[in-house]
């Protein structure tokens, strides 16, 4: 598969980022914990390719 042909990921953002906009009316624990996670997420998928992935997905 090329990489042209990868949609960019910056629009399947937008929902992600609406919803946390509106959970900062709830709390910033909330926000504290929405932004943890989805950092904790990144971290390993990005160790996962670069230390075991032969090819990025």
């Amino acid at each position: 598969m090329s990489t042209s042909s990868v949609p960019p990921a910056f629009p399947l953002l937008i929902p992600l980022a609406r919803a946390l906009v509106r959970s900062r009316r709830v709390g910033p624990a909330r926000v504290v914990l929405v932004v943890g996670a989805l950092a904790a997420v990144s971290l390993l998928f990005g160790a996962y390719v670069v230390a075991v992935a032969r090819s990025p997905l």
